[in-house]
């Protein structure tokens, strides 16, 4: 009885292990290269003849959803940016959907209508068949046949056959080498072209009927209807990508004017968080021409520009001061604290400099955190994405803020990018200027969560206050993982985290995850690493974002609220199944513990491989 309760056990949990993820994100919007709505075609003319619209030099880096719009940010890593801050209307465009089954339909459309051409064909050519017998017998027979002139039926008829066996060979070269590719699946048809391949080199000249082409062309279709839906849907995707819907141009927020006249409004953001009051928060790097250390130039102080999402005006620009500004400062990140709009705290990130600012919008000040849990791990600095490897230094980066907890105060969760471990305090320490500027006073106010295992560093992260669930990008492993802040153990192991999404095409380097007001979840890839180390190539999907409702990206994941975390449940099985300590087990106790030993150590192992596995 008791190895039928293990063995039922154990086939439950391999279960739920075996659906650890879900991939349920879908691509919303993909571009080879960002576009944008410029005024007129003269204005978009004039900018690429002058340089300041370079499309190969734009790549976007931050996300955020408010409403009905959807805003990137494209930070000045090169020349030939027009606008650094823009936006997608929702509302105008549409996301892809059923593209393969619209396809396959296209196909099946395609093939009943290429029959019926054939068929026409053959019916009209019959027919002039017989009015040429007919004009033969009234006619009759010239007696020098050499200088008999081919009547237009003699023509047609000649054109066509030709036209005919031209397309016969075309259609046998294409066919041969995708047939190469279909070794196994194309026995039947490597057949009909060898047998073809060997009557053609019989005869001196390809002499068939168009009745007998017809036919063998329309059975080459049906053969080979599988390979021509792959090929034709591969087709409508690639056109797809280069739709208004698909790949929309962007708008430049809040006008055209903040990015083109000096001294310009907005230099060089790369993260944006939108608050809960309608404001949108954007932190301004100030830097042009970033990625080259000797052309690299600081245009504006590092700033804090804050507009109203109402009606677009500007309703503050805080500039930091030079005290909390580093030579080699770069504010990549923020995070803002909204739960009382008067007294919104934003959090912003040093990643080049580790050190945390934050900035009070009621004092309008802002001060300079810096802690040893800040800085980059030396022992994880090595990053390797698809055939680019390459090493970073880079310290604090990822931080997302929680819900007020008891004492009425969020909980800050942070990483540095080249660090495998999770780290939180709360925000009542940071909010106190004069506690969060003494090292020695908060250290022990931080704490250290755990690790996200090989390979786990991670960029941006991002907490869904519904579900207290935190999503966080893994570019090493190309995929988004996450992790429920609320869960009754607390653990921050491998175990107790779970796969979202992950793809080395569609999830190529995820730089910004940001959940909506309609809890929705975003993620943008945009390939960092080819367009740092290498060159993008235009003609490739480069840039996506991603979406899905939280509720689909965490089901069936470690994540999901419906259902208990593995860690969860063997402690429960452990404690139901544990042998009694108040009398001598029997045998068959010892056996029961060490069955569920067995299972419990065969099950840490699938799930240990599970959120890393391809």
């Amino acid at each position: 009885m008791t190895s039928k309760l293990l063995l039922s056990i154990f086939a439950t949990i391999l279960i739920i292990a075996s659906v650890s993820c879900n991939d349920n994100l879908q691509i919303a919007y993909q571009w080879k290269q960002l576009d944008f709505e410029f005024r007129n075609e003269q204005d978009r003319h004039e900018a690429m003849d002058n340089g300041t619209f370079i499309p190969a030099n734009i790549i976007p880096m931050g996300l955020e959803v408010y409403q009905n719009r959807l805003f990137m940010t494209m930070p000045r890593w090169k020349n030939g940016v027009p606008a650094t801050l823009a936006y997608i209307d929702l509302n105008g465009s549409e996301m892809k959907t059923n593209i393969k089954c619209e396809a396959k339909a296209s196909v099946e459309t395609k093939v009943t209508r290429i029959k019926k051409t054939f068929a026409t064909k053959r019916r009209k050519n019959r027919k002039k068949n017989a009015f040429q017998e007919q004009r033969n017998s009234h006619v009759g027979t010239s007696e020098n046949k050499s200088r008999e002139i081919p009547t237009n039926v003699n023509l047609w008829q000649n054109a066509y056959t030709n036209a005919m066996r031209w397309q016969c060979e075309q259609q046998v070269r294409f066919w041969k080498n995708i047939a190469e590719k279909y070794k196994k699946e194309n026995e039947e048809l490597k057949r009909q072209l060898a047998e073809r391949k060997e009557n053609e080199e019989k005869s001196e000249e390809c002499e068939v009927e168009a009745d007998t082409v017809d036919e063998q062309f329309i059975s080459f279709l049906e053969i080979t209807a599988k390979h021509r839906m792959e090929r034709y849907s591969q087709r409508v995707l690639e056109e797809r990508d280069n739709t208004t819907t698909q790949s929309p141009k962007l708008k430049p927020y809040p006008s055209w004017s903040a990015h083109m006249y000096e001294p310009r409004e907005l230099v060089s953001p790369f993260r944006i968080r939108a608050d809960q009051c309608g404001r949108l928060w954007v932190i301004d790097s100030g830097f042009n021409n970033i990625l080259s250390e000797e052309d690299r130039v600081a245009v504006r102080h590092p700033s804090l520009v804050v507009y109203d999402l109402h009606n677009d005006n500007l309703l503050r620009r805080y500039e930091f001061p030079m005290d909390q500004v580093k030579n080699d400062s770069l504010f990549a990140n923020i995070a803002v604290e909204d739960d009382d709009c008067d007294d919104a705290y934003a959090y912003v990130t040093d990643i080049f400099n580790p050190a945390l600012l934050v900035y009070s919008w009621k004092q309008q000040t802002s001060w300079r955190v810096t802690h040893h849990y800040f800085h980059p791990d030396p022992l994880a600095g090595n990053y390797s994405i698809g055939n680019i490897s390459f090493h970073w230094d880079d310290g604090l980066f990822g931080i997302a803020l929680s819900k007020p907890q008891a004492d009425g105060f969020p909980t800050l969760y942070f990483h540095p990018l080249s660090s495998t471990n999770e780290f939180s305090v709360s925000t009542r320490v940071l909010r106190n200027q004069s506690a969060a500027t003494n090292q020695q006073e908060i250290f022990n106010e931080f704490k250290i969560l755990g690790t996200r295992g090989p390979n786990g560093q991670s960029a941006v992260s991002f907490l869904d206050k519904i579900t207290g669930v935190l999503f966080y990008t893994l570019p090493n492993l190309n995929a988004i993982a996450c992790w429920r802040t609320n869960s009754k153990t607390k653990t921050y192991t491998i175990k107790s985290q779970g796969r979202v999404y992950m793809s080395p095409v569609d999830m190529s380097f995820p730089n910004d995850i940001k959940v909506d007001d309609q809890d929705r979840l975003w993620v943008l890839s945009n390939k960092l690493h080819i367009f740092m180390y290498s060159e993008l190539n235009p003609n490739d999907v480069n840039f996506r974002i991603l979406t899905a409702t939280v509720k689909d990206a965490i089901e069936h994941t470690a994540c999901d609220t419906k259902t208990k975390p593995l860690t969860e449940i063997i402690d429960r099985l452990g404690g139901i199944l544990r042998p009694s300590t108040t009398a001598p087990p029997t045998v068959q106790g010892t056996a029961s513990a060490i069955q569920l030993s067995v299972v419990l150590t065969i099950v840490s192992i699938v799930t240990s491989f599970s959120f890393f596995a391809h």
